[in-house]
């Protein structure tokens, strides 16, 4: 319990890992922790997209609401959005009228309180959003290097960026060497793999020592025989987190004892995670029985083990002893999901 709170601040890793502790801190705090309560409120921010804001409203309402506009009125004047949302979802939870009422009491009191309202009932003007402009790959790194601003976003550039200039970004990507630089960038060209040259990037994966690898990283989406050698071959070299991840598109039926054999050993709930995640992806024309139970029995992710039993399911391969197990489970769809399979 208490590394999920000492944990919850964290930006880095795939977004479930974000969600699966945020969602792990609600559930302690509803439960009576105050250590989990106070992580909540210490690690709001209004500048990250309001931070933790909806975990705060959903734990303690319009008292909850009420801190937050005393800790973001500046910031709620120009995102009344968030507002609307926020007061949408107390409305879900304890009846409109009661809202209502809050806010019309409030407002009698509280000049900040009555703007906001008035902000917020009024009718949104939907603007067109504007495409975003292209610009170049070297005005786009020019950009991110620049201190004390707000780095642009590699995946936004890679998804408006001409060709050429993901060529240019590709054959840069070949010959850097600074860590933060190329694990951002990967990001964007993970999504846009047309230029890559696998060969020189298979050799700069091999040669990487440092965590995370960014080459890995940036082709593991890619289906080619040479990426299922070089996974097997860093699973070999005890690297077998960035090996998994170039498998899940690229094993062949019969690579599956070895693929199980290489994920039953880890025990890092981190590594399990992003593993267990791979798994659910592998190709349903391989014998995933097996890997989708090792899912189930080691991922500390509900909705990693909502997916597993739900594959399982789908391929008339679910054990009755997990759907029964199932039935007992937190998660309440996978105790639906047990119940209709088990009828």
């Amino acid at each position: 319990m208490d590394l999920v709170i000492r944990h919850l601040a964290r930006t880095k890793g795939p977004w479930r890992h974000r969600s699966h502790r945020k969602a792990v801190v609600l559930e302690l705090g509803k439960r009576g922790f105050s250590a989990a309560k106070d992580a909540l409120y210490t690690h709001f921010n209004p500048r990250d997209d309001f931070r933790f804001a909806d975990e705060i409203i959903e734990l303690d309402g319009l008292v909850g609401l009420d801190w937050l506009i005393s800790r973001s009125l500046n910031y709620l004047r120009s995102d009344v959005w968030k507002l609307r949302w926020w007061i949408e979802d107390l409305e879900n939870a304890r009846g409109k009228e009661a809202v209502a009422e809050w806010l019309d009491r409030e407002s009698l009191t509280r000049p900040e309180i009555a703007e906001l309202v008035q902000l917020a009932t009024q009718e949104p003007v939907h603007k067109k959003r504007e495409k975003q402009a292209a610009i170049s790959f070297e005005a786009f790194q020019e950009q991110w290097h620049l201190p004390n601003v707000p780095r642009p976003s590699p995946l936004s550039w890679a998804m408006t960026a001409s060709e050429d200039e993901l060529k240019k970004a590709w054959r840069a990507f070949e010959s850097e060497d600074d860590l933060e630089w190329l694990r951002r960038i990967a990001i964007g060209l993970r999504r846009k793999p047309e230029h890559c040259d696998i060969g020189k990037i298979i050799v700069r994966a091999r040669a990487w020592t440092q965590e995370p690898n960014p080459f890995v990283r940036a082709i593991e989406d890619i289906a080619d025989p040479r990426l299922r050698q070089l996974g097997f071959e860093l699973i070999a070299s005890s690297r077998i987190i960035e090996g998994i991840s170039l498998l899940w598109n690229n094993a062949l039926p019969g690579d599956e004892p070895a693929i199980l054999a290489a994920i039953v050993p880890l025990s890092d709930d981190w590594d399990v995670h992003s593993v267990a995640m791979d798994m659910l992806k592998l190709g349903k024309d391989l014998d995933i029985r097996e890997h989708l139970i090792w899912v189930y029995e080691n991922s500390p992710c509900s909705l990693c083990r909502n997916s597993a039993v739900r594959d399982l399911i789908e391929i008339n391969q679910a054990p009755d002893s997990i759907l029964q197990e199932c039935l007992l489970d937190c998660d309440t769809d996978l105790r639906k999901l047990a119940e209709d399979a088990l009828v």
